[in-house]
C-alpha cells in the first residue's frame, strides 16, 4: 500500500520511536522540530492516528497474522472497527480493552472483570482538554466569553471544580492572546480539585510531587 506524506512520517515516527529510550510525547517533539515540512495540520492527523495506533496496538495485533510491524498496524487500522472488535467474544477480556495481561489481571483481581473492562475501556478514551483561570485577573465566565470569541468553539464549565473550563476542541492554546495575558493555564480537573482541598493560605510551603 502506497502511504501519504502523513502516514509516512507516521511510520517514520513510530520505527523511530521503537529504537529510542526517550518517552513517546519527548520523541515526537523532537522528530517534529526537525521536520518542519510537517505542518500543523499534518500534525494534528500524524498525532490522532499515532496515539490511537499506540493505544490500541494489543486490539489491532488481534486481527493480524505474524509477523506483525506498524506498517501493518496502520495498513490494518482503516478497515477496522475498534469499538465493533472490542466486542469480539473470542477474544480475552486484556485484549478487549488492550492492555498488558499482567496489568489487567491486577484490576481484575482488585474490581472482578467487568468492572476491570470498564476502567480500560474509560482509560482508552480521550481525555478533555481542562484549563484553570486565574482568579486574579478574570472569572470564569469572563474567561469563557473570551475564548468562545477567539476560538470560536464551544465550552463548558468543569462539573465539580469552580476554576476550570473544558475545550471540546484542541487548539493551540499557548498562542491565545488570553494565556499570553495570563488569565489561564493547563489544569486537569482532578488536579485543580486537589488544590482546592489542600486550602493553601498566603505563606504556606507547598511542595509539589506532580504525582
Amino acid at each position: 500500500m502506497r502511504h501519504s506524506f502523513c502516514d509516512y512520517h507516521l511510520l517514520e515516527i513510530l520505527n523511530g520511536f521503537e529504537k529510542s529510550s526517550l518517552p513517546l510525547d519527548a520523541y515526537l517533539n523532537q522528530y517534529l522540530r526537525a521536520n518542519k515540512a510537517v505542518g500543523s495540520k499534518d500534525r494534528q492527523k500524524i498525532c490522532s492516528k499515532l496515539y490511537t495506533l499506540i493505544r490500541f496496538r494489543g486490539l489491532i495485533d488481534a486481527f493480524l497474522t505474524p509477523p506483525i510491524d506498524w506498517k501493518k498496524r496502520l495498513d490494518r487500522l482503516p478497515t477496522l472497527d475498534l469499538k465493533e472488535a472490542a466486542l469480539k467474544n473470542n477474544l480475552p477480556s486484556h485484549v478487549k480493552v488492550s492492555f498488558p495481561k499482567v496489568f489487567f489481571q491486577l484490576l481484575e483481581t482488585e474490581y472482578g472483570e467487568k468492572k476491570a473492562l470498564q476502567i480500560g475501556q474509560s482509560l482508552n478514551e480521550n481525555a478533555p482538554l481542562t484549563i484553570r483561570f486565574n482568579p486574579l485577573k478574570t472569572t470564569r465566565q469572563e474567561l469563557l466569553e473570551k475564548l468562545q470569541k477567539e476560538l470560536n468553539a464551544p465550552l463548558q464549565t468543569t462539573l465539580l471544580s469552580e476554576y476550570g473550563l473544558t475545550l471540546e476542541k484542541i487548539s493551540n492554546l499557548f498562542a491565545l492572546p488570553a494565556f499570553k495575558a495570563g488569565l489561564f493555564e493547563m489544569q486537569d480537573e482532578n488536579s485543580q480539585l486537589i488544590a482546592l482541598a489542600l486550602k493553601a493560605e498566603a505563606g504556606d510551603l507547598v511542595l509539589d510531587f506532580c504525582a
